[in-house]
């Protein structure tokens, strides 16, 4: 499951110099782009669906191209190059096929609603511009009094809401209706955890 206390760590690690475990600061954009996938990637490499599967694969390396280190004309157009990137980690993205979800916040629909096998588990929808308008308060305060850590935990409730609200995974599978006329198709459409 996701854990924003891991993320704010992956986080401090790259950019709080005041942190213990502070790697130094990047020795060029590749290596900045490179540390902020990392980062982002080992939070996310936790998640789980709604049947509490695993995910299986993402796309570390669109998060690292995605995520441009031009100097943006606006504070919006920055934040916009991190929304871009974190859509483009979970385009795609699968999760294992085991438990088939019970329904739950999400409720399973077709057939006798219950599934008795899940065949598929995949990310079908990304919803851009929930990150970047996050990020956009964050990344416009110049307050000096604001210390890295409490920019940095900031970044990170907002990489954690996004993940959280807008990622949608279809888990599609058959029902139990008996033979001849099932099984049918059943699916269930939620977010992750």
């Amino acid at each position: 499951m996701l854990n924003q206390t891991k993320l704010l760590t992956e986080l401090r690690k790259i950019a709080d110099p005041e942190y213990s475990g502070f790697e130094g600061h990047p020795e060029n954009t590749n290596d900045a782009r490179t540390r902020w996938a990392n980062a982002y990637h080992a939070y996310a490499s936790d998640a789980v669906d709604a049947s509490n599967d695993a995910v299986l694969s993402t796309n570390l390396a669109g998060f690292k191209s995605a995520l441009i280190y031009a100097v943006p004309s606006t504070v919006a157009q920055g934040a916009m190059y991190y929304d871009n990137a974190f859509v483009a980690y979970w385009t795609g993205a699968t999760f294992a096929v085991g438990a088939p979800p019970v329904g739950g916040p999400c409720p399973n629909i077709g057939g006798t609603t219950i599934f008795s096998t899940e065949i598929t588990s995949m990310v079908t929808v990304v919803l851009p511009n929930i990150l970047g308008p996050l990020l956009i308060p964050i990344l416009s305060n110049v307050d000096a009094n604001t210390t890295a850590v409490s920019r940095l935990q900031q970044m990170a409730n907002a990489f954690h809401t996004a993940t959280t609200t807008a990622v949608k995974v279809l888990i599609t599978g058959v029902d139990t209706t008996p033979t001849p006329a099932g099984p049918l198709p059943v699916t269930n459409l939620c977010g992750i955890q």
